[in-house]
């Protein structure tokens, strides 16, 4: 299911709000988004952490690596604007970590076949998990590859790393899927 269509999280607001009758608040749309988005995240078993409110940084006095959330938690902490992360290497995670504002011709195929997300900075993280252990060096190829600069490959095995999840919000901007559909296997990309 495509959810990003260049609409911000506010313009979506406005246009549910707007289904009915009834007056609904900014509060009632997080609320229900934050609920189905930890639905997805409870599915497809990603590992949560904590992470402060308008912040890529760890909640203080909380070691992120050891915390992992239950779903319940989690929903209450992004009720309460928290922001989450995914513990990549705990979730058999890798995310293509994209610092341009648009997504090269390499991975645009891949973009509605997997989890792909908008960060708050207009640049992109492409999800695919992993049941196979690979190196860097594997990552570097697959780079060269797609032809897919300025990207960096998180969450490779026995390093410990976190990314914020859609709907984190820093600096007033929403992390927002592009695609939500199921996560593809990044094997399904190797040479």
């Amino acid at each position: 299911m495509m959810l990003y269509n260049s609409r911000t999280i506010h313009d979506r607001f406005e246009a549910w709000k707007g289904t009915d009758k009834i007056s609904k608040s900014w509060s009632e749309y997080m609320s229900k988004q934050n609920r189905d988005t930890i639905k997805m995240y409870e599915r497809l078993n990603w590992r949560l952490t904590a992470i402060s409110y308008d912040s890529k940084l760890p909640v203080k006095g909380v070691k992120w690596k050891d915390r992992i959330l239950t779903y319940n938690n989690a929903l209450i902490l992004m009720n309460k604007k928290m922001n989450l992360a995914v513990k990549l290497d705990e979730s058999n995670l890798i995310v293509a970590d994209i610092d341009d504002n648009k997504i090269p011709s390499g991975l645009m195929p891949y973009v509605d076949e997997t989890i792909s997300v908008i960060t708050r900075s207009s640049h992109f993280h492409i999800y695919f998990n992993y049941d196979e252990p690979y190196d860097r060096n594997d990552l570097n190829k697959l780079s060269a590859k797609l032809k897919i600069p300025k990207t960096t490959w998180r969450g490779l095995p026995n390093k410990s790393q976190y990314t914020l999840v859609p709907l984190s919000c820093v600096d007033k901007k929403y992390y927002e899927f592009i695609s939500d559909n199921n996560l593809m296997d990044i094997s399904e990309l190797r040479l």
